[in-house]
């Protein structure tokens, strides 16, 4: 009986050890006691045992490969390199303050780390490097704090398989927390909260980091009121590189971008699943897909010296912050994405704020050339000021139309114009205008367009020669096409100077009507379309895209099928000319 009782308190002394092992986690180092690299050699370790879920682990200067599935509370590295084989697996189950913990420390992942069911993920810190190489997958799932923060700017992090966090509970940690200028390179596949994730999705502290994006970013789902990417005070950047995507999801909380100072640069594609970005400098040569809203301290600035930035699904340049909404153009030349900034917009853009325009690569401008700066399919608002550059013998302005912003370098002429206006008078377009003062001042050419591109000119008014007393003029224009009419005067000096007013523009429905009734159908199109209609045999039809470049004309009298799927998606302008009879539309091509 006492050898009974004894062989019990034995089996309990050791149920009690069991469950001591289990719930407090057992310090383990590595000893290199076996001399050799691998893990999962038991004489490695301090205590002779291959480490389980139940030990916090730590590793000093020694170089450790695991090339099978092992176990560990939480793993500190210092000054260590940890090395992970195509069939390594490195499971942290529980997790302390930081699952995993690298110090002046290398870790080279060519396998799998998972961890799971911890406080926050993986700390980066240092005084001299520290590196986190994914080459394959990092998962980081169900944890309390952040996923991947780092603390130094020694820190390197380069991934170029894929990673993921998900299921962060804690609002105020984002799922990665950068607070140094450390470097961080993306060539694979980055995705933040697919199921859940309470916090910010990428938060830069006071670092001034930047995140280069060679692959693909997904942010999926974040808190509510929180961000995508949030920055806190220094600018900090994301460069989107020619073959790089960041997707930022309907799931994202407040905005998608948000706080001061933060560029971002794309010369990839953005998609953006809702309308939302506070304080960011947007610049490159990419393609944005999504509702654009950029507010507060913001500037949109396209191009890399010189570029064309596109807006595939609307933009809108808010001018509601503490701060006016800045867009930048570059002008170097008179070609459009090549030698000069340009903003595409496929939908509508509602622009606002102040236009600042500069010359590079020593290019000046002469009397009489124009610049395309912003072209959508339909466009709303207006810059409140402009800024631009001087040059002897140029005089700015800025022409809108209803889907294009133009600068117009004028001939500077001792003429000021005060006014210039167009209204509907019986069956006519009555134009009036006003000058404040006049020097040799010879008259004004009255010139019109069907598309603000293409101009004729329909009269000359004389003008006072020289006056410091204001004078009015006016002229009936009374061949006005259907639809919108664009006029602008070219006022012309007795020594054979000129320049051109701003754009005024009127929708016009009195003046030459088609018989019976004209159907474009359908418009938008993807390049196939038919227009239908009552016309003479002399109708016909031409097509001209947005440089004025004819790419269809034929005769016509009842139907057509049209087919310009060969031609690049965009802005297109019709002319239906029948005698003295003319009908201009748009089309949009997508």
């Amino acid at each position: 009986m006492r050898n009974r009782n004894n062989l019990c308190l034995i089996f309990y002394l050791f149920l009690i050890s069991l469950m001591a092992n289990t719930l407090h986690a057992v310090n383990v180092s590595w000893d290199g006691g076996a001399s050799t690299t691998e893990w999962s050699d038991a004489l490695n370790w301090s205590n002779d045992l291959v480490p389980t879920a139940a030990d916090a682990v730590d590793i000093g200067a020694f170089t450790v490969d695991i090339t099978s599935s092992v176990h560990a509370h939480d793993l500190a590295l210092n000054s260590s390199t940890l090395r992970i084989s195509a069939t390594g697996v490195l499971n942290i189950d529980i997790g302390a303050t930081y699952a995993l913990t690298l110090d002046d420390a290398t870790v080279v992942n060519d396998g799998n780390i998972t961890i799971t069911n911890c406080s926050s993920g993986i700390l980066m810190l240092g005084t001299t490097a520290t590196l986190l190489d994914n080459n394959a997958t990092l998962k980081i799932l169900n944890h309390n704090g952040y996923g991947l923060r780092i603390e130094s700017a020694t820190c390197t992090i380069e991934n170029a398989g894929t990673t993921s966090m998900d299921n962060g509970t804690d609002a105020n940690s984002p799922a990665i927390s950068i607070s140094a200028k450390a470097a961080f390179t993306n060539d694979g596949i980055i995705n933040i909260g697919s199921t859940a994730h309470a916090g910010v999705g990428i938060g830069f502290g006071f670092s001034g980091a930047t995140i280069t994006n060679n692959g693909t970013v997904s942010i999926i789902n974040t808190g509510a009121g929180k961000v995508g990417i949030g920055n806190a005070f220094f600018s900090s950047s994301w460069v989107n590189t020619a073959a790089a995507v960041l997707n930022l999801g309907a799931g994202i909380g407040d905005l998608t971008i948000s706080d001061p100072n933060f560029i971002l640069k794309n010369d990839g594609k953005v998609n953006v699943d809702k309308a939302g970005a506070g304080s960011v400098i947007v610049s490159g040569t990419g393609t944005f897909a999504g509702t654009q809203k950029y507010s507060t301290n913001n500037e949109v600035a396209p191009g890399n010296s010189a570029g064309c930035l596109v807006f595939s699904s609307g933009l809108i340049i808010d001018n509601t912050g503490l701060t006016t909404a800045k867009t930048s153009i570059e002008i170097g030349g008179t070609t459009a994405c090549t030698q000069h900034d340009k903003i595409n917009v496929t939908g509508n853009a509602t622009i606002a704020g102040n236009l600042n325009v500069a010359l590079i690569n020593g290019f000046t401008p002469t009397a009489g050339q124009s610049f395309v700066l912003l072209e959508a399919t339909t466009l709303s608002g207006t810059f409140a000021a402009t800024s631009y550059p001087s040059v002897s013998g140029i005089s700015w302005t800025t022409s809108y139309t209803g889907t294009s912003v133009i600068a117009n370098a004028n001939s500077a002429l001792p003429v000021e114009l005060s006014g210039f206006t167009a209204r509907a008078a019986s069956n006519a377009v009555r134009l009036d205008w006003r000058t404040a003062s006049e020097t040799g001042n010879e008259g004004f050419s009255i010139e019109r367009s069907a598309d603000g591109r293409r101009w004729s000119a329909l009269g000359f008014v004389p003008g006072a020669g020289t006056s410091s007393a204001p004078q009015s003029y006016f002229f009936a224009d009374k061949t006005a096409l259907p639809g919108l009419n664009y006029y602008h005067l070219r006022q012309m000096d007795f020594d054979g100077r000129s320049e051109y007013s701003r754009v005024v523009s009127i929708d016009f429905p009195g003046a030459g009507q088609w018989e019976g009734n004209t159907s474009i159908f359908p418009n938008p199109t993807t390049g196939i379309f038919q227009i239908k209609g009552e016309y003479s045999p002399l109708a016909y039809i031409r097509i001209f895209d947005t440089n004025g470049r004819l790419v269809f004309q034929k005769n016509f009298t009842k139907k057509i099928l049209i087919d310009i799927s060969n031609e690049p998606d965009g802005l297109y302008f019709l002319e239906l000319m029948d005698g003295n009879n003319v009908l201009a539309a748009r089309l949009v091509k997508q």
